[in-house]
């Protein structure tokens, strides 16, 4: 079994219905079996069938772009405003 401690940002959220999870950082991925572990929280664990996250990962790597994109903007715009006010 493959183990790997490190840390990721992922977000999974649906504020309408609240049955979604939150997952600020992970603490362990490792994969087995076919699955993908993704420890997060205090003792808490997503399993993720990995013929379906490979499936799936095209979407989640664009969105993760864009979304990482914006965020940068959105830092650049705040450095510049504030070098302009000195």
């Amino acid at each position: 079994m493959q183990f790997i401690e490190i840390t990721y940002n992922l977000i999974y959220h649906n504020m309408e219905n609240n049955k979604s999870t939150y997952i600020d950082e992970t603490h362990h991925l490792y994969c087995s079996d076919g699955e993908m572990h993704i420890g997060y929280g205090k003792d808490k664990w997503l399993v993720y069938n990995t013929e379906q996250l490979l499936k799936d990962l095209p979407f989640i790597i664009n969105e993760v772009i864009k979304e990482n994109k914006k965020q940068q903007r959105m830092y650049i715009s705040l450095i510049k405003e504030q070098l302009e006010e000195l």
